[in-house]
């Protein structure tokens, strides 16, 4: 007999400006520990889930469940206030 290791939905936090995450939209999870996340089916049939970035969500506030989305990270702005986290930038297509 052969196990795998299930390890849950991995989240897809992306590192180098220009990274893509495309796929469709399979679930929304709303009032978790760590905010507002949706799960994506990737093209490669992973499924991952977006961090709760406040500007990945606010780009993501009109997609539907079932939904095909393209998310791409542009770029990490270093905060205006010393101690804050810095702000990460994406760009969100949706298939309609």
């Amino acid at each position: 007999m052969a196990y795998k290791e299930q390890t849950g939905s991995q989240i897809w936090i992306p590192t180098l400006e220009g990274e893509v995450l495309e796929g469709e939209i399979i679930a929304k999870h709303e009032g978790g520990e760590y905010g507002i996340q949706y799960s994506i089916k990737s093209t490669d049939g992973e499924t991952y889930r977006t961090p709760s970035h406040a500007v990945l969500i606010a780009r993501l506030e009109k997609s539907k469940i079932g939904q095909k989305v393209k998310i791409q990270f542009i770029e990490s702005v270093p905060p205006t206030v010393r101690g804050y986290h810095p702000t990460r930038i994406y760009k969100v297509w949706l298939d309609e």
